[in-house]
């Protein structure tokens, strides 16, 4: 902006490269406007894979909570079953709640284990996805900044 505030001012001043200042100033206010553009479009990028990411993150912390939780109920089913068996009273029941306990941590810890890997896939998958569309954003922008570039070029020759 300010290269091109400063062509345009010295296009007023100085008569002889008045219309030289002047499309100078315009192919670099164009040139501006595009790299807001690429600027957006990159932001807009990184934010998605950000959110996916924290998306994918809190499914994984989400799992590994109920794995702890799980792990949790398991201990809290065994310090019970050894107290009924202290007291002998409910020990079929305390077994029966602490095989239940296990049973539900193994199959947690099964999916949790799987879930964790096709995570792993699923993100190394979503990196390379991103980094192609930005590659190719990237080559889209600068080919529009290029035939800018010699658009402006052109005009100044014509000149």
């Amino acid at each position: 902006m300010q290269v091109a505030g400063c062509l345009a001012l010295l296009s007023t001043r100085d008569p002889s490269l008045q219309r030289f200042m002047a499309q100078s100033a315009i192919t670099f206010e164009s040139l501006q406007k595009l790299q807001k553009r690429t600027s957006t479009d990159e932001d807009l990028k990184l934010t998605d894979l950000f959110k996916y990411y924290q998306r994918e993150t809190q499914a994984a912390k989400s799992l590994l909570y109920r794995r702890g939780r799980a792990l949790a109920d398991k201990e809290i089913a065994e310090g019970k079953l050894e107290q009924a068996q202290k007291k002998f009273k409910d020990i079929p029941t305390a077994e029966a709640y602490l095989e239940d306990c296990k049973i539900r941590f193994e199959s947690i810890s099964d999916m949790a284990k799987t879930e964790l890997e096709t995570f792993k896939n699923r993100r190394l998958e979503t990196y390379r996805k991103h980094l192609v569309d930005m590659s190719e954003l990237q080559i889209r922008h600068s080919q529009s900044i290029i035939s800018e570039l010699t658009k402006g070029l052109e005009l100044l020759k014509d000149l």
